[in-house]
């Protein structure tokens, strides 16, 4: 027979998982992610949790974007900003380096002082 106690805590802990699903709910956000296939709504739902301050899934949308061959520096701008965020600094390092490649020639001077101020932001700026 279980005590009253272990009873208890079963039950508030249940209540407490029903409450996060609930309240994931409410802001719009699965309370299992599905991430979509379409960049467009990668970045969109990217967005959405890094709103919420869920850097993990921010960060694995954004990854996904880049994964799927994204040509726009903003991309890799969130995507940096969320594995920050979420404590991946290795892939903002290969971000970084990703970023350099594709826009390191680039004649735009907006787009390269973008572009260098995410670079250098890093603990670790790769070599240019």
């Amino acid at each position: 027979m279980k005590k009253p106690g272990r009873i208890l805590i079963a039950a508030t802990s249940a209540v407490a998982v029903v409450g996060l699903v609930l309240w994931m709910t409410r802001k719009g956000l699965p309370a299992r992610p599905r991430f979509p296939s379409d960049p467009a709504e990668l970045v969109a739902l990217g967005h959405r949790y890094g709103h919420n301050a869920d850097w993990r899934n921010a960060h694995e949308c954004f990854r996904r974007v880049i994964a799927a061959g994204s040509a726009n520096e903003n991309d890799y701008l969130w995507a940096t900003g969320a594995a920050v965020a979420a404590g991946d600094l290795k892939a903002c390092e290969e971000f970084s380096r990703s970023l350099l490649v594709l826009f390191g020639n680039d004649t735009d001077a907006n787009v390269a002082e973008r572009c260098a101020k995410q670079v250098l932001a890093l603990p670790n700026a790769p070599p240019t």
